[in-house]
């Protein structure tokens, strides 16, 4: 069965997360955007404040196949959403949504749609 994806302008501001240190520096001002109760309950990791350097630990020895950002229309080098995937241990052939977010000023635009439609097609693949 193949399934069919509406095309959506979207779509091109999502791509994989790398394994980079500017990928991780925009990641982690955009985990500190999350980091507020409106967003987030008690604050995306508990009000932690997100560096480089913590994002890149909390990825040692993971894979990136399945996180996604979504890219600023506005600006490229800011990252206005994420949606990251896990295989289920479990279950065989199985995943499941980690993380989905995105920036409230993005909120109502298609970019949460789009994070986790491109989640579900690689899942798919």
């Amino acid at each position: 069965m193949e399934v069919q994806f509406p095309s959506q302008p979207q779509f091109s501001y999502i791509r994989q997360l790398q394994a980079t240190k500017e990928d991780f520096q925009v990641l982690a001002a955009c985990y500190n955007m999350f980091n507020d109760p409106d967003s987030w309950p008690s604050g995306f990791g508990g009000g932690m404040l997100h560096t480089a350097e913590t994002v890149a630990r909390s990825f040692e020895g993971k894979t990136l196949e399945a996180h996604f950002v979504a890219v600023s229309p506005e600006n490229p080098t800011q990252f206005i959403g994420a949606c990251f995937c896990s295989r289920a241990t479990i279950r065989p052939n199985t995943w499941y949504v980690a993380l989905l977010g995105v920036d409230p000023a993005f909120q109502g635009q298609g970019f949460g749609k789009a994070l986790l439609l491109k989640a579900l097609q690689f899942a798919l693949e």
